[in-house]
């Protein structure tokens, strides 16, 4: 977040470290997949499960905590074929022996370029020529700092990819620039 520090502060209630012991202290089953945060919604603000949740693209639903079942195949644990996570893994495992998806690669998830998001910063990008300006021209003038062996992938994040990676690209230049000095 470089980009809007000048302008800006934020603050995130995890770097409370009695919030964060707080939070640990809470048992794993209730914090397990946001069982929590839901039943929080539901109890509360029952309403709001009406909305489509950003992060999972549906609506939320009561969730309730079921130990999963597993069966051993060929000397492997696998999910059990009568647990619901068993057919995912079964498309994850014929995906990977094909090659079209390696071991614990999480599938790409697309956001919409648009202004109703919970952080439109690429609608603010898009539609702020001072930003768009401020974050090339950092980036333009840092460059010189990256290694070669990180020179491609960084240059693809900040080519091609959405603001939040170019951002990420702008921090580590950043770090860069300060080690040089």
């Amino acid at each position: 977040m470089l980009t809007f520090q000048e302008n800006s502060e934020s603050y995130s209630p995890f770097t409370d470290v009695d919030f964060l012991e707080f939070c640990y202290s809470i048992p794993v089953k209730l914090r397990f997949a946001h069982k929590l945060y839901f039943d929080w919604i539901f109890a509360k603000h029952p309403q709001a499960a009406n909305y489509i949740w950003e992060k999972i693209g549906k609506k939320i639903e009561p969730f309730t905590n079921v130990e999963p079942k597993y069966m051993t195949v060929c000397g492997y644990k696998v999910p059990h074929y009568t647990d619901k996570a068993f057919w995912p893994y079964v498309k994850g495992f014929i995906l990977r022996r094909l090659g079209l998806k390696k071991k614990g690669e999480k599938p790409k998830t697309v956001t919409a370029v648009t202004k109703y998001n919970m952080n439109p910063i690429d609608y603010w990008y898009n539609n702020n020529p001072f930003l768009k300006s401020f974050t090339d021209d950092y980036w333009k003038s840092n460059v010189q700092y990256i290694p070669s062996i990180l020179y491609n992938d960084l240059l693809h994040m900040y080519v091609d990819c959405v603001l939040y990676d170019k951002l990420q690209c702008l921090t580590v230049v950043s770090v860069l620039n300060i080690l040089n000095k």
